[in-house]
């Protein structure tokens, strides 16, 4: 246990230093969503940091970084395209017209908060680093292949939403073809599915079974917290969106419902 609390000190004395720095670009920019941009890279931090401290570069867990490391790099590109090319999202703006002592309340409710979640997420990586070992062949195959079945599923269903925002001539009409035919939520699903394999390719470490933290944390905040009922809670206003999420499955991909 002695590791662990090292190996968890390294890791949230860096993490702080690197919320610090995004705090003061919010304060800077005047805009609080600049921390969805720092979410996929501290994630990635901490992963680093923790093998790192852990001295674990196994060529197992170089491979778990490279993938962690390459969504998150794709995760900040295109969160900061969107950040950049609006005004501060709607939620953040609210927050900063309600709030009293909004700085101080900001630091911690929207900047620390996310720290946290950060560690949790990456908890694998420090798993790894404090019982780290080669793992059997088969289960880290296994979960490489399912991470890279969900970034597949990210990359793709980002694309073709993309596409269809850049080429729809009506603002009401919803998106029904492709991965969006079976689920309402394709991207949110392939991104739940990372971090399922990254939990699969671990899991055979001793205690190995508790790091499934992860991927349950982000289940669950995607599905039930600030993934899918916020977008839902205003998509549900349309009509047509509501015909649509009627015969389309909201999270796993399921062919759709006849009409």
């Amino acid at each position: 246990m002695e590791t662990f609390f090292s190996i968890l000190q390294t890791v949230l004395i860096a993490l702080f230093v690197y919320v610090v720095v995004w705090y003061l670009i919010g304060l800077l920019l005047r805009r609080n969503d600049v921390v969805d941009i720092a979410w996929g890279p501290g994630i990635a931090l901490v992963a680093g940091v923790a093998l790192y401290a852990g001295n674990v570069f196994t060529l197992q867990s170089s491979i778990l970084l490279l993938l962690v490391v390459v969504w998150a790099l794709r995760l900040a590109v295109r969160v900061g395209l969107r950040v950049f090319r609006h005004t501060e999202d709607a939620r953040y703006a609210a927050w900063r017209n309600e709030w009293k002592y909004v700085r101080l309340r900001s630091f911690f409710q929207v900047y620390v908060l996310q720290g946290l979640l950060m560690v949790v997420l990456a908890y694998p990586f420090i798993h790894y680093a404090v019982w780290g070992k080669e793992v059997p062949f088969v289960l880290f195959t296994a979960g490489v292949l399912v991470w890279c079945v969900g970034f597949l599923f990210e990359m793709v269903s980002d694309y073709q939403l993309a596409r269809f925002l850049k080429t729809r001539k009506d603002s009401t009409a919803v998106l029904e073809t492709g991965l969006w035919r079976y689920s309402r939520h394709p991207n949110y699903f392939g991104e739940v599915l990372c971090w399922w394999g990254v939990w699969l390719a671990i899991v055979a470490l001793p205690y190995g079974v508790f790091a499934v933290v992860s991927p349950l944390a982000i289940t669950l905040l995607i599905l039930f917290v600030s993934g899918v009922p916020m977008l839902e809670k205003g998509m549900m206003q349309n009509p047509a969106y509501r015909a649509y999420a009627a015969r389309t499955s909201v999270f796993v991909p399921m062919a759709p419902k006849p009409q």
